[in-house]
């Protein structure tokens, strides 16, 4: 009996313990949906609750340190001050703190009013700031070097509060951009503080993901050099990867890096040297035709464009029309262009080209179709040998005449050995071809084919001029003139 009643006792727990968890994802599901915006609506359905939740940057609006509204504006650090100072009377909490400080550090703002009556409020909220405010509040405390040990003392200890493995790698990376502005606290503290609470974030999310993307590489990189933080394990790869990868593509971008580099390597506190990734980056330069035409590598500079205009003949066709100035001082270039890398004329060649071989093939054809007409009356001519017209002519006469000027006309006309010319010899085989074609082109039998046709350069240089028209047309539209120089990417 007591064994039975324990079994009850334990079954009626479970089921209040499942009701109650029940209960509380209700209610934890009734707060959430009271915060999210019901455009213009009383309440939100719970059919619609994927469609608002698939429609709205939800990240974004569920960060703590992002203001939203139910239009999801954005306020500045501008606003969030004017809003402050329009209201003297009204109370902070910890994620306006956490917010206003955060914004104030993001965009350089510093306010000595707001400052002070942060402080006066502060002891209100010990333990109160969850992670992420405690992170923007700490943020924005050392980007705006303020001179408060009160301060300092307690958003370090807030933040320091909360477990490292609920932080973010953008966290980590936003404190050392923050230690880089900073200019009053002391160097040790700083270090400490990237070693212990955000090295190993980055250092595990840069081998997992971050070594792939180029931009975050540059921040990275940008960030340790500002505060001077070259621990091997984190810049080192970073270096590495950011020269040898090579998946910056830019110009710009490359030219940056090197700058970045030498005056790291010159000038910097950087106690190791680079100068292998250096060599490398600028051997990429020299190498690489679109860079090297551009860029003068050896004066760090870009060329004039008296430069580029001197050796455009020299540069490469298919990075040179990327780069044109005034197109009609360009003409034999850009016909060069035409005929040998644009992707329509390329298409257009290959259509004529295909014209050509069916051509040639209906020729083929209608040589054998005459071939076939001259045996047949070779043969009435053998049958009717001796045999006269009413006249008393001799056929065979006439008919070999009639003959011999079809044998001309169709086997040998200019049209053939014009189209055997410009013939593409890699889709044909000469030896499949009738021995008449070969009387007066015995070179082209040897030589393999490398000039268009002439219709080909007129279809190209006719494109040529209506997209140089179309583009004249289009700047003298937009500006007036038309001699605009093309911008250089």
């Amino acid at each position: 009996m007591y064994l039975f009643n324990l079994k009850i006792t334990c079954v009626l727990t479970i089921c209040l313990k499942q009701q109650i968890y029940q209960l509380c994802c209700f209610q934890a599901k009734y707060l959430r949906l009271c915060f999210i915006p019901t455009y213009g609506c009383k309440f939100v359905l719970k059919k619609d609750w994927k469609l608002i939740k698939d429609n709205t940057n939800w990240g974004a609006y569920m960060d703590d340190l992002n203001i939203n509204s139910e239009t999801f504006y954005h306020s500045s650090s501008k606003d969030l001050l004017k809003a402050v100072k329009e209201n003297p009377d009204n109370d902070f909490y910890a994620k306006s703190i956490g917010q206003l400080l955060y914004h104030m550090g993001k965009d350089g703002e510093y306010d000595e009013i707001v400052i002070k009556k942060i402080e006066k409020c502060l002891y209100k909220f010990k333990g109160e700031f969850p992670s992420r405010l405690a992170f923007g509040a700490l943020y924005g405390f050392i980007s705006l070097s303020i001179d408060n040990q009160y301060l300092h003392n307690f958003f370090d200890a807030e933040f320091r509060m909360h477990p490292k493995s609920k932080r973010k790698w953008y966290e980590a990376l936003e404190l050392i951009e923050a230690c880089g502005k900073n200019k009053n606290l002391q160097r040790k503290y700083l270090f400490d503080l990237m070693k212990s609470q955000c090295h190993n974030i980055l250092v595990k999310e840069y081998k997992k993901s971050l070594k792939y993307q180029p931009g975050q590489q540059f921040r990275i990189l940008n960030a340790c050099i500002s505060a001077k933080y070259f621990e091997p394990d984190l810049f080192d790869p970073v270096v590495k990867d950011i020269v040898r990868q090579q998946k910056i593509s830019r110009l710009p971008d490359l030219i940056k890096l090197l700058d970045i580099l030498i005056k790291l390597q010159t000038e910097g506190d950087f106690p190791r040297s680079i100068q292998a990734e250096i060599d490398h980056l600028i051997n990429r330069l020299k190498t690489t035709p679109k860079f090297s035409w551009l860029y003068n590598v050896d004066e760090r500079r870009y060329r004039t464009m008296e430069e580029l205009k001197s050796i455009r003949e020299n540069a490469p066709q298919q990075f040179i029309g990327n780069y044109l100035y005034q197109p009609e001082k360009l003409e034999q270039y850009l016909k060069l262009k035409a005929l040998g890398n644009d992707a329509e004329v390329q298409r257009e060649k290959r259509l004529i080209q295909e014209k050509q071989l069916d051509d040639l093939l209906y020729d083929e054809f209608m040589l054998n179709k005459v071939e076939q007409q001259r045996n047949r009356e070779q043969l009435k001519k053998e049958q009717r040998k001796g045999m006269k017209d009413e006249d008393g002519e001799d056929d065979d006469a006439e008919i070999d005449k009639e003959l011999t000027e079809q044998e001309k006309k169709d086997l040998l006309t200019d049209f053939q050995k014009k189209h055997f010319e410009s013939l593409d010899m890699d889709t044909v085989n000469p030896d499949d071809l009738p021995k008449e074609w070969f009387i007066d082109n015995s070179q082209s039998q040897d030589n393999e084919f490398d000039e268009m046709d002439e219709r080909i350069q007129q279809a190209a240089q006719e494109k040529s001029q209506q997209a140089k028209n179309k583009e004249f047309k289009k700047r003298k539209g937009r500006s007036g003139k038309g001699d605009i120089f093309d911008s250089i990417e």
